[in-house]
């Protein structure tokens, strides 16, 4: 029995940081700073397996050299990787991204994605195991596979990926709809609803599901349940962010560890606000996901705080 399926794309990462200005053309700058790095529904994974969830990836992987590397790091995350889709041909998803002046850029590649065969795979894998969670991106294949874990007994969450099109779709909120918990961040939210309001959007989004979270970044999420009022649960601050890239993936881990352990769905909130607060602190989307003890530390000091 899984505690957590992650369904989707396993990016590599170059990322790079401490940029003393960006190139000219013909021009060669070094950076003060660089990590390799898992991204995407690599970085959900291996974050939740930090926290000591039993977890399994289901994505794409080709014979290459980077895919080979990147299974690698997952095996020594404690990630299940039984179940991924694997081809014998190279499988890229590969993005640079620069982080310089408070901002970032993305230079991004992708060869060999056969996105019909990886929801054929994982209607296939899912028939054949256990989980008590699947997690996964609202996208044109999704409803198939948010079918067969219902019909499996496994809750679903979903959140979404910046596509202007797809989001003021009617489809994309059918596929939401199967889903028992919805985790979009404000931007995607607003373009879902047309409501520029986060509790009017969260209440609007609430009609297709009745749990939403909508990420706002360093202010935390608004969390709305069923028939009750929007409620906005703060993150802890975070003195010197250095890299956002993968903060509402390590937010999702974070909640979905707390539903998992029985919690309810503000203190699950709490939970994910700390997990992707931590994980800005260092660069790529896992180089300072939390530990189980490192959670377990800051909860402890939560508690003592509210008992004085």
């Amino acid at each position: 029995m899984y505690d957590l399926i992650v369904y989707g794309i396993a990016f590599a990462d170059m990322v790079y940081a401490d940029i003393p200005h960006l190139p000219e053309p013909g021009e060669e700058v070094y950076a003060g700073s660089f990590a390799f790095a898992g991204g995407a529904a690599y970085i959900t994974a291996v974050a939740a397996a930090r926290l000591g969830l039993k977890v399994a990836l289901i994505a794409p992987f080709g014979n290459d050299a980077i895919s080979r590397l990147l299974e690698e790091m997952l095996a020594r995350e404690g990630v299940d990787t039984g179940l991924l889709f694997r081809a014998e041909r190279p499988v890229y998803s590969i993005t640079v991204a620069i982080n310089h002046g408070g901002d970032r850029a993305f230079l991004s590649y992708q060869e060999g994605m056969d996105v019909e065969g990886l929801s054929l795979h994982a209607v296939h894998a899912l028939e054949q195991v256990n989980a008590k969670w699947v997690h996964l991106g609202a996208g044109h294949r999704t409803a198939e596979v948010a079918r067969v874990a219902k019909r499996q007994g496994m809750s679903i969450s979903m959140d979404v990926g910046w596509d202007e099109a797809w989001l003021k779709s009617e489809e994309l909120k059918s596929v939401i709809a199967l889903a028992d918990l919805f985790m979009p961040n404000l931007k995607e939210a607003q373009a879902i609803t047309g409501s520029m309001e986060a509790t009017r959007a969260a209440e609007q989004l609430g009609s297709i599901i009745p749990f939403v979270v909508v990420k706002l970044g360093p202010e935390g999420a608004l969390l709305k349940l069923r028939s009750a009022v929007p409620q906005v649960v703060e993150a802890p601050r975070v003195d010197r962010v250095r890299d956002t890239t993968g903060a509402g993936d390590n937010f999702a881990s974070g909640m979905l560890y707390g539903l998992i352990r029985g919690m309810d769905a503000s203190e699950a909130v709490r939970v994910g606000n700390f997990c992707g607060s931590e994980s800005t602190k260092g660069l790529g989307g896992n180089g300072t996901s939390p530990s189980l003890e490192a959670l377990k530390d800051w909860l402890s000091v939560q508690e003592s705080g509210a008992t004085r």
